[in-house]
C-alpha cells in the first residue's frame, strides 16, 4: 500500500530488519514506542496494528 520495503521501514524505526521482518510474521512482539512509530507511518490506530479494529 505505502511501498515501503523491509529495510526502509525497519530503517525508520532504527532496528533491525530481521526484527521487523519478525513482527511481520508474528514471531516477535514490537514494544510501545515501536508501536506507536508504525501507527505513524502507515497512518493507521494501534488498534489496527493489534488486529482489535478495522480500518
Amino acid at each position: 500500500m505505502y511501498g515501503y520495503t523491509q529495510t526502509q521501514v525497519a530503517n525508520m524505526l532504527n532496528i533491525k530488519q530481521q526484527s521487523y521482518i519478525r513482527y511481520e510474521y508474528g514471531t516477535g512482539e514490537p514494544n510501545l514506542q515501536t508501536l506507536v512509530m508504525l501507527s505513524e507511518i502507515y497512518n493507521v490506530s494501534i488498534d489496527y496494528l493489534l488486529g482489535k479494529a478495522e480500518i
